[in-house]
């Protein structure tokens, strides 16, 4: 399964303080079962696309 999130930057992160920017992440998720049980699963996420997004918008606000 593929996903998207997008969230609004409203608090402060350790590091990034709260800017109000939309921050998006990207990902995907295996899901194992056996028969109707889940029993476990694998996932992959765009984290560094996250901290850049961040990383970005704290740099406009001190810019400001």
């Amino acid at each position: 399964m593929t996903w998207l999130w997008s969230a609004t930057h409203k608090g402060d992160i350790p590091g990034f303080p709260a800017t109000g920017n939309n921050i998006k992440m990207s990902g995907a998720t295996v899901y194992y079962f056996d028969g109707s049980r889940l029993t476990g699963h694998w996932q992959i996420a765009d984290r560094l696309g996250v901290y850049m997004q961040l990383r970005q918008g704290s740099a406009a606000k001190a810019d400001r």
